[in-house]
């Protein structure tokens, strides 16, 4: 039974107001069930397993200049972010090669997320902001998790970390047009993309062999897990500090020590976060 009996216009704003601020995000693009609109570089070879866990999108992507994970379809990523209010975007990838020219030489790439928009015209085919995420290489193990949180997305001042494109600063730099702002960006996106084509820069010619799975965008608290496995402590380095605070979530069997990403929590995730410990690094 229908509690509210009368239309009341003032309650009614004030529902759509809060719900267009402030929508709940939670969508994990798992590949379960098939791509979803969701590409590598334009390839969409999902497989059903070796995933983190289960499917996964995979695919080797030769002669490029570098490799994008991108959806202009996936209506939980693209159009006006600003809805969520503060949300976390993420992603775990798994790289087995990147090497130049296809031959043996391994490289790492850096690895950023670009949220753009092609409505404007200029020296750019879109406008976008973007933020580096860290490095992606083969020598990594195994699966890793990289994700930012934006905290306001109504700022009109590029956040730190954040940069845009769209227009060239007097030295050729990509930066955002004059009359575009961090938020305007957000309440228009187009595509997004993971990608190690960032805005100024020019790669050679490479060939990744990549797989990428839980594409993940949802409310903060929903991602407190640390994103880099042997900085547990998430403090920015790799210490000891980090093997204290790995194993009293360890003991406890809390999410956060599935650091092989396998749904849960045993032996395996210790040789993973010791594996990733002893690199010193994600």
């Amino acid at each position: 039974m229908n509690a509210i009996r009368r239309f009341n216009p003032v309650l009614a704003a004030v529902l759509v107001v809060t719900s267009v601020q402030a929508a709940f995000a939670d969508e994990t693009v798992t590949f379960d069930d098939g791509p979803l609109g969701w590409s590598i570089s334009g390839c969409s070879n999902v497989v059903i397993d070796g995933g983190n866990p289960g499917a996964n999108l995979t695919c080797i992507v030769d002669d490029v200049f570098g490799a994008e994970i991108r959806s202009s379809t996936d209506q939980a990523f693209v159009g006006d972010l600003t809805r969520y209010g503060a949300v976390t975007i993420s992603i775990d990838v798994k790289i087995n090669s990147i090497a130049i020219g296809g031959g043996p030489q391994q490289v790492p790439r850096r690895f950023a997320l670009d949220l753009r928009d092609y409505n404007d015209t200029g020296p750019y085919p879109w406008t976008s902001v973007w933020y580096e995420l860290g490095i992606v290489s083969s020598s990594q193990p195994g699966w890793i998790r990289y994700a930012v949180t934006i905290e306001d997305p109504f700022a009109t001042a590029l956040p730190a970390g954040w940069s845009g494109s769209g227009a060239e600063d007097a030295t050729g730099m990509p930066r955002l047009p004059r009359d575009r702002t961090f938020a305007s960006v957000l309440r228009s996106v187009d595509e997004i993309a993971f990608t190690t084509l960032l805005p100024g820069y020019f790669f050679p010619s490479t060939r990744f062999d990549m797989q990428v799975d839980n594409i993940h965008v949802g409310d903060p608290l929903d991602e407190p897990c640390p994103t880099c496995a042997a900085d547990h402590n998430q403090d920015g380095g790799v210490d000891g500090a980090d093997v204290e605070a790995f194993f009293l979530d360890w003991q406890d069997s809390i999410p956060c020590a599935d650091a092989n990403r396998d749904g849960g929590v045993d032996g395996g995730d210790v040789e993973a976060f010791f594996l990733a410990w002893q690199t010193g690094g994600c």
